[in-house]
């Protein structure tokens, strides 16, 4: 399950610029935006540059400008431009009512964050996955 929240572009333009720059990437997060992304049938721009930096966040330039897609802190790092608190609360508050009917324990959700040159964080992807049962005794391991 995939949520998507904005502060001031449509969602479908957070995920179009989100799965493009993570097109070429190939951990799960990457596949679930790229494959959300195709499922709508957006078409995803051309990127360059592209900069993965595992278990941060991936870095292309996207139409002219240089997009971010990861943890919040290293958004916030790669791009001066610091969103409002009041803006970044909203997005949050935002995706959590879009994914609120998957808050039970049997979910695990990942929250990632998309920046832009020039604007700071203009949205954000929350990916929730079941946990299988199998889970706990695996870890346990």
């Amino acid at each position: 399950m995939l949520a998507i929240g904005s502060i001031h572009y449509g969602e479908s333009e957070i995920l179009r610029i989100a799965a493009a720059v993570e097109k070429t990437a190939s951990h799960p997060i990457a596949k679930a935006i790229v494959n959300k992304a195709e499922s709508l049938e957006l078409i995803l721009p051309v990127t360059k540059r592209q900069l993965v930096e595992p278990g941060f966040g991936t870095l292309a330039e996207v139409d002219g400008h240089l997009i971010a897609v990861g943890s919040l802190e290293w958004v916030h790092q790669r791009f001066q431009t610091r969103v409002n608190p009041s803006d970044l609360k909203n997005l949050e508050h935002s995706l959590m009512n879009h994914s609120s009917n998957t808050t039970s324990s049997k979910y695990s959700k990942t929250v990632v964050y998309v920046g832009r040159e020039g604007e700071g964080i203009i949205g954000a992807i929350a990916i929730s996955d079941t946990v299988r049962e199998d889970a706990e005794s695996t870890v346990m391991r």
